[in-house]
């Protein structure tokens, strides 16, 4: 993996993030990898600074913030049904948005991670 300097696409953007949506493609928690099944998590970054998407059962929403290779997404709330399947990948998503502290996107590939790489998440772009 490029480290964030080597890997920053978005030159000359303030924020390459707004107006996209992110497909989940892969998940690791604690060096486990989670099984995303039919319910696959989305996010998607606007230009007001919001985030929102599907957390695997539930749609969510809140609020980012971007400096250099450095972002803190925090969600402020969600929709509440339970889906028996899909609950432990959507709680499993939430908090790890939560410590979530660097991105990187290479072409059509977003991977997010906390500092120690306890936490990975990968998304492709979605049209």
């Amino acid at each position: 993996m490029l480290s964030c300097s080597s890997q920053k696409k978005c030159a000359n953007k303030p924020d390459c993030l707004a107006d996209t949506q992110w497909k989940m493609q892969s998940f690791v928690k604690n060096g486990a990898e989670m099984t995303i099944g039919s319910g696959v998590p989305t996010l998607g970054f606007t230009k007001k600074g919001e985030i929102n998407g599907f957390a695997g059962c539930n749609r969510y929403f809140g609020v980012y913030a971007m400096v250099d290779c450095d972002i803190k997404l925090t969600p402020q709330g969600s929709t509440k049904a339970y889906c028996h399947e899909s609950m432990a990948l959507e709680e499993a998503f939430f908090s790890a948005l939560e410590e979530i502290q660097t991105y990187t996107v290479a072409g059509n590939v977003l991977e997010l991670s906390s500092p120690d790489k306890r936490v990975t998440m990968q998304f492709v772009k979605m049209d």
